[in-house]
């Protein structure tokens, strides 16, 4: 059983794709298996899911997410029952998060519940020094935020070309939200006077002239844009993981670093983090113009990420479905 929060997964993000694309991964090793979400609405269930609205049916609980306090009384609830719980938490950082009282609770509570014998399961080797247990380390590194369908276009595709032809300068990829740095990248693109054009699931509070919206295309658009795309600019202050950055790699754009991005720890390159906007801005402008420089930027950043520890770590080691 899979739980997220009461209403099950209505929101469109990384954690209802992470959701959607371990559910794809264990009806693909077992089908026979019986899946479902724990959801007050039919909205909220994932895609081949039923929805079930009893825990005591449950042989396992896997929680997405950790914003939601609902979920771990939930979590205290099935370990009482005897019921085994698997937590993919996608934490923040407390020192990077808006709300940093909250996420501090997060971090110890989630370091707690490992007392009672719930799995945590981490993006990255950082997430996993943060959450790592108090007395009781039952928190493992795991691959589930890299999908199959990123993976399978890693494997099958080809180092960035020299001869790519790219017409979208700066292409915003995510949730038109503060969190995501929308606004930021909203000033950039007034500022570059680049051509600019933004991925995204929902409409933005207000339609800006200067981007080109592209709202909620499917999975064969996204990647073709990301295909015509120079720079993929995501300012968010904090990603747990990103898999925006991924895609944007895999498809040969070049992805500046402009938060805490664990994922690039051992990246040393393009790190614009505590850059102001107008330096951020001069710099596209030159690497849209400097093609040589863009392509052994790519180049770097793919080759970084194809021999990352991420492509070789298995999905929620120890779980029975990947056995």
């Amino acid at each position: 059983m899979f739980a997220y929060k009461p209403h099950g997964f209505c929101e469109i993000g990384g954690l209802q794709r992470i959701a959607q694309n371990i559910v794809d991964c264990i009806y693909r090793a077992k089908p026979e298996t019986e899946l479902a979400t724990l959801s007050r609405s039919a909205s909220g269930r994932l895609n081949h899911s039923i929805r079930c609205t009893n825990l005591k049916r449950s042989d396992h609980l896997i929680i997405i997410g950790c914003d939601s306090a609902w979920a771990y009384v939930l979590a205290i609830i099935a370990r009482l029952r005897g019921i085994p719980v698997s937590w993919l938490p996608s934490f923040h950082e407390p020192n990077h998060a808006i709300h940093r009282k909250k996420a501090r609770l997060a971090q110890i509570t989630l370091k707690a519940m490992q007392l009672l014998g719930i799995y945590i399961y981490a993006q990255t080797n950082h997430e996993s020094s943060l959450l790592k247990g108090l007395w009781h380390d039952h928190c493992y590194l795991s691959s589930h935020g890299f999908p199959n369908n990123v993976r399978q276009r890693f494997e099958d595709a080809y180092a960035p070309k020299k001869t790519d032809t790219r017409p979208i300068d700066c292409l915003f990829f995510g949730r038109p939200t503060s969190q995501k740095g929308w606004d930021k990248f909203v000033k950039l693109a007034e500022i570059t006077n680049l051509k600019c054009a933004a991925i995204v699931p929902t409409m933005p509070p207000s339609s800006e002239q200067c981007i080109q919206l592209h709202l909620k295309p499917d999975d064969q658009t996204i990647y073709k844009l990301l295909q015509n795309a120079k720079l993929v600019l995501i300012p968010s202050n904090y990603e747990s993981f990103g898999i925006a950055q991924l895609e944007a790699v895999v498809a040969g754009c070049l992805v500046p670093i402009l938060g805490r991005w664990p994922l690039w720890d051992d990246y040393f390159d393009l790190h614009w983090q505590n850059l102001s906007l107008d330096e951020i801005s001069f710099n596209c402008q030159k690497l849209c113009q400097d093609h040589q420089q863009r392509y052994e930027l790519a180049m770097s950043q793919w080759l970084y990420i194809r021999s990352h520890p991420i492509t070789y770590t298995d999905m929620l080691p120890g779980l029975d479905f990947f056995l």
